[in-house]
């Protein structure tokens, strides 16, 4: 089996996808680089043992519920990855705040030891705050560009398409590395 380099591999299949989407994604194929920079370092961390822990702003809570259940489809033949929900992990009426970050740091630590937040949403609410507070975060980030993030306009309206196009191409990529169909740069 040939192996590909990963962003020779991220090309081919963006534009072997354009056939499966309804609209022009060339803004995919165009911002590629960023995305794979991102992308790159969080399919490494899960390589390695570590975990994902997934987290979003309030107005794409939608998003978390959906990518989870595109990772653990039923009747999928495949590994299963470390991707966790926040919400699922803290207590339903648990609200993160600036005085308990430490202690939540404190909690994910004993529990996942080997842990990266995923964070997707604006970066101006307190559960950004969390996520951005660590060393490596894979962030898709909305209306405010962020060293190391992918950034995205909240005004776009085909927002939630987009990161719908972001995720299957991140699962997909996820597991062509995993079955060593692509090597990592």
């Amino acid at each position: 089996m040939n192996t590909l380099d990963f962003r020779e591999w991220l090309l081919d299949s963006i534009r072997q996808d354009y056939k499966k989407w309804t609209l022009d994604r060339s803004w995919l194929e165009e911002n590629r680089n960023p995305w794979a920079d991102t992308a790159i370092y969080a399919i490494r961390h899960i390589l390695n043992g570590g975990s994902l822990i997934i987290a979003t702003d309030e107005k794409r809570a939608w998003f978390e519920s959906y990518a989870l259940s595109k990772f653990f489809q039923s009747g999928q033949n495949r590994p299963l990855l470390p991707i966790f929900s926040l919400n699922k992990i803290l207590p339903p009426d648990f609200v993160i705040h600036k005085s308990n970050i430490q202690n939540i740091y404190n909690m994910l630590h004993i529990a996942y030891n080997k842990y990266m937040f995923w964070y997707i949403g604006q970066v101006n609410n307190d559960i950004a705050h969390l996520c951005l507070g660590q060393d490596f975060t894979l962030v898709w980030s909305f209306d405010e560009g962020i060293k190391n993030s992918f950034y995205l306009r909240s005004n776009d309206p085909f927002l939630d398409i987009k990161i719908i196009e972001m995720l299957d191409l991140f699962e997909k990529a996820i597991y062509a590395v995993i079955l060593e169909q692509v090597v990592l740069e």
